[in-house]
């Protein structure tokens, strides 16, 4: 970003950050531009929470491949047409991506990003749907839930990454943060665990809980897009 060397209300910490960065002097004006290194963007808070509301979300998507053949047999999917069902669905969502980015161009970031998070926290309540009064088919709204938020995340994390930070370091930055969600996802098989011990309802409202705490950040996003196009500025290496 682009600071007046001479304004009074710089901070003394965007001094301290344009003298360790690269930057640029202007030798007219007396301004100086800051170019963020990859370290230093990874450690805004943009970047930081964009990480966590990721891998808030990964550990629950693992937890639902791994678990799902297994909830909806004893939900009565004894022959697994709905869990062949399931595989179709997961592979059919990616037909929506298009509509995905469309969303996101239309209504931003944050509010695609929401969704998703909802839509993939609501796919673990559907799960806790049984009985006999709950037709096997209703789940089919859950597998269609968890495959289209699980989509748009993905997609939304990418984007996310590309529109705050440009494309110096985008690798860097996504290789972070698949890293970090990977390490983390392997709290997934104690949640398996925990289901298959017969403690599924707590397995499946942590999961669904913790997706539906994820719009935090959501929301977060939606206030800096609408702060308009340059709030994004000071996070990039141009």
């Amino acid at each position: 970003w682009t600071l007046p060397k001479s304004a009074g209300f710089i901070h003394e910490k965007d001094l301290k950050a344009a003298e360790s960065a690269e930057n640029v002097v202007d030798p007219i004006d007396g301004t100086f531009t800051v170019h963020l290194s990859g370290k230093e963007q990874m450690w805004t808070k943009e970047y930081v929470g964009l990480v966590l509301w990721f891998t808030v979300l990964v550990t629950p998507f693992q937890y639902y491949v791994g678990s799902i053949g297994w909830h909806l047999e004893r939900l009565g999917d004894d022959d697994g047409t709905m869990t062949n069902a399931f595989a179709m669905v997961y592979g059919l969502a990616a037909f929506l991506a298009p509509v995905g980015g469309m969303v996101a161009d239309t209504f931003g970031l944050g509010v695609t990003m929401a969704f998703a998070s909802i839509a993939v926290g609501s796919s673990f309540f559907v799960l806790e749907l049984g009985g006999a009064s709950i037709a096997l088919e209703v789940h089919s709204v859950g597998l269609v839930l968890y495959a289209v938020g699980r989509l748009i995340v993905f997609a939304m994390f990418f984007s996310s990454i590309g529109k705050m930070f440009g494309y110096k370091y985008y690798g860097l930055l996504v290789g972070w943060g698949m890293f970090v969600s990977a390490v983390f996802s392997t709290l997934q098989y104690p949640l398996i665990a925990i289901a298959l011990d017969g403690d599924y309802a707590i397995s499946n409202y942590a999961c669904g809980v913790g997706c539906l705490s994820a719009v935090s950040y959501c929301a977060a996003m939606y206030r800096w897009e609408k702060e308009g196009s340059t709030a994004f500025d000071r996070l990039k290496h141009k």
